[in-house]
């Protein structure tokens, strides 16, 4: 049995980008997760991880998703080489979002759109029915 399973908890440190390609919606983000260490001496090692997600779930990244806020990324690993136009050679490797999960508590909407307080109440979002 084979297992490609990734959970990420972490802030997004860039916003979310939307495109389409092959007639689906297509969001690239990058979340930052700290890897803590054993001695108080050492400082905690960030690591900065690419994620992926497609279709219904890249659109719904794209609309809440933004710079700072803390996610659970539930997903899996996508290996990526590729030689661009001046023939280097590249290589990735990409989380592929299946589920996202809001941690951050919400900001205030403009008074317009709401009048209650800012709370803390975490929305998810998945592409698994």
């Amino acid at each position: 049995m084979d297992i490609n399973r990734v959970i990420l908890i972490g802030n997004v440190t860039r916003q979310p980008r939307v495109a389409v390609k092959a007639d689906r919606s297509l969001a690239t983000f990058t979340v930052a997760t700290n890897r803590r260490v054993a001695s108080a001496s050492q400082a905690n090692n960030a690591q900065f991880h690419h994620v992926t997600a497609w279709g219904k779930l890249a659109d719904l990244v794209g609309k809440f998703v933004r710079r700072g806020e803390k996610v659970y990324i539930d997903g899996h690993l996508r290996y990526a080489e590729w030689v661009d136009s001046a023939g280097a050679k590249h290589a990735r490797t990409d989380v592929v979002a299946d589920q996202v999960l809001f941690l951050s508590p919400k900001k205030p909407l403009s008074q317009t759109e709401s009048d209650s307080d800012p709370e803390f109440d975490p929305v998810e979002i998945s592409t698994v029915a």
